[in-house]
C-alpha cells in the first residue's frame, strides 16, 4: 500500500518550482533588456537562453511591414520571400494564447526553414507568438532533437519573457534606424556642397543669389541638431 503524500511537502515543492521559474524569468529578462544589436542577441541565444531553456536551436520569424525576416541562433538575419506554409504556422502561433508544440515528423508540407531544421536532426518545435510592438509581428520557434511532450514545455517562463523579447527587437530596430540617421547627418555637409556646385539648388530650393546661399549655409549648420529651428 502506497504511503499518502504530504500536502505540505507537495505545496513546498510547488512553491520552490515557482520560485525557480521566476528567478529564471528575471535572469533572462535582464539579459535581453541590455541588448541593442543582433550580434549581442545571437550571443545570448547561443549561451544564456539555450542553457536555461535546454533547446538545441532557435529561430525568430519576424513580419515587419509585410517583409519576412528570419533570425536564428546560428545565422545572420535573412530576408525570405513569402512562404504560405510558414505563414500558416506563424499565424497559428500569433493567434494562440499559449505556446504550441509541433512534431516535424508528422507535419507535411513543411516550410523551407523547418525542412532545414529537420534535415539537421531536429524533431520537435515549440512556437510562441510574441506581443506585437510597433508594426512588427514576431514568433519564436525553439527546436529540440529529442521528443518532448506538451507537459514539458516551459510555458510560464516563455510567457514571462515574451514581452521583453518583443521590446528587445524593437530596441534593435530603433538602434539600426538611428545609425542610418546618424550616417545621413554625417553625409549631409557633403551633399550640400555637391548641390551648391551643381547649380541645381539646395534640396529642392532653387536660388543662386548671395542671400539664398547664406540661408543654405544656415540650414546646413542647423541640420545635425534635432531641435526645432527657425531660419530668417
Amino acid at each position: 500500500m502506497s504511503k499518502p503524500s504530504d500536502p505540505n511537502a507537495e505545496m513546498m515543492k510547488r512553491l520552490q518550482e515557482l520560485q525557480k521559474e521566476q528567478l529564471m524569468i528575471s535572469r533572462l529578462t535582464k539579459e535581453f533588456s541590455t541588448i541593442l544589436d543582433k550580434k549581442q542577441l545571437q550571443l545570448v541565444f547561443n549561451k544564456t537562453f539555450k542553457a536555461e531553456m535546454g533547446f538545441n536551436d532557435c529561430m525568430m520569424i519576424r513580419n515587419v511591414k509585410g517583409n519576412i525576416e528570419i533570425f536564428g541562433s546560428g545565422t545572420e538575419n535573412q530576408n525570405y520571400t513569402t512562404d504560405q506554409q510558414l505563414d500558416r504556422y506563424v499565424k497559428k502561433c500569433l493567434d494562440s494564447a499559449e505556446p504550441l508544440l509541433f512534431d516535424l515528423k508528422e507535419l507535411s508540407p513543411l516550410p523551407s526553414c523547418f525542412t532545414e531544421a529537420k534535415n539537421s536532426g531536429m524533431r520537435m518545435v515549440v512556437g510562441l507568438g510574441l506581443p506585437a510592438v510597433s508594426e512588427s509581428k514576431n514568433v519564436l520557434f525553439l527546436f529540440y532533437k529529442s521528443f518532448i511532450s506538451r507537459d514539458t514545455i516551459p510555458e510560464r517562463i516563455l510567457n514571462g519573457i515574451s514581452t521583453q523579447l518583443s521590446i528587445t527587437f524593437h530596441n534593435i530596430d530603433v538602434q539600426e534606424q538611428l545609425k542610418i540617421f546618424q550616417g545621413n547627418i554625417r553625409d549631409f555637409p557633403k551633399e550640400v556642397e555637391k548641390e551648391k556646385k551643381s547649380g541645381h539648388g539646395f534640396h529642392g530650393i532653387v536660388g543662386q543669389s548671395e542671400a539664398i546661399q547664406f540661408i543654405f549655409e544656415k540650414i546646413s549648420q542647423a541640420a545635425p541638431s534635432q531641435s526645432n529651428v527657425i531660419i530668417f
